[in-house]
């Protein structure tokens, strides 16, 4: 699920499962990134919003009836 809401570099960064490594440097990367975790807040917000309102959320509930009653 993680990757489906996080896109790398955009709203966060994805980091190789058993890496410690890769998460080293994105750790860093964020620290020194001030422009980066800013830009990726806002992304990540906006993805939210736009994704995950209540007015979305019901209708896909809605939908998923619909198709086991049909």
């Amino acid at each position: 699920g993680i990757p489906d809401i996080i896109k790398d570099g955009v709203n966060g960064l994805l980091v190789e499962p058993q890496n410690p490594v890769d998460l080293a440097e994105k750790i860093l990367r964020l620290a020194r990134g001030r422009e980066l975790r800013e830009q990726m807040g806002k992304n990540g917000r906006l993805i939210i919003k736009e994704n995950f309102n209540w007015d979305k959320i019901a209708k896909r509930l809605i939908d998923v009836y619909d198709q086991t009653l049909n």
